[in-house]
């Protein structure tokens, strides 16, 4: 609500000056504040110096009127608003690093594990290898030993193999069974089940041959 022009409003305002402000249509402490002084001299008979001073006067109470109050409000939660709109930018940087550190790990994880798999595949291969020899010489007892120190790194392959890898142990485990079995019958299969399971191995080892 607008501050009502009067003595009681502006210090130094006295009946005379105020009732010559109203005939000017200045009524108000805030349209006294945006008054021409050149012009409201001329209008109201008043000084330009006084005038000044009342003008500067209204400026201040103006100023200070409830009316700007909204203003400020406003200002106040718009503010706000951009900070909370900066922080939940800074969430979503966050999550998108948090997660591309994640992925990272998981990448270096999986690195990690793929190697250990190699290695022991390759521990594994070496005694499908020296059982390979022993069915060439017919060593039957001494093949089956070997299968089963080459399956004793399988179930350890099947223990730390990543995701990706996981079907190849299987079929590794499989293919060991049955080179079992034919070495356990002392078949002339038995050399082509070991070989097939010496492939199987050379998978996960990283090796070609």
């Amino acid at each position: 609500m607008a501050a009502a022009l009067n003595p009681d409003t502006i210090a130094g305002l006295n009946e005379n000056q105020s009732q010559a402000l109203r005939q000017a249509g200045v009524d108000t402490v805030e349209k006294l504040a945006m008054i021409d002084l050149e012009a409201m001299a001329g209008r109201t008979g008043l000084g330009v110096e006084e005038l000044r001073n009342l003008k500067a006067q209204a400026a201040a109470i103006a100023q200070r009127s409830p009316r700007t109050r909204p203003v400020r409000r406003s200002l106040t939660i718009a503010w706000v608003m951009l900070a909370l709109v900066a922080i939940a930018v800074i969430a979503v940087l966050y999550a998108i690093w948090a997660r591309a550190g994640a992925q990272a790990l998981v990448a270096e994880q999986e690195q990690k594990l793929r190697a250990a798999t190699a290695r022991v595949a390759s521990v594994a291969q070496g005694h499908v290898d020296a059982a390979a020899s022993e069915v060439a010489n017919r060593n039957w007892g001494e093949a089956q030993k070997e299968l089963n120190q080459a399956g004793e790194e399988i179930t350890f392959l099947e223990q730390i193999a990543p995701r990706a890898l996981r079907g190849p142990v299987e079929e590794a485990r499989s293919r060991l069974g049955r080179a079992q079995e034919a070495v356990g019958r002392q078949d002339s299969p038995a050399a082509q089940r070991i070989n097939d399971l010496k492939q199987a191995i050379s998978d996960l080892s990283g090796n070609t041959g």
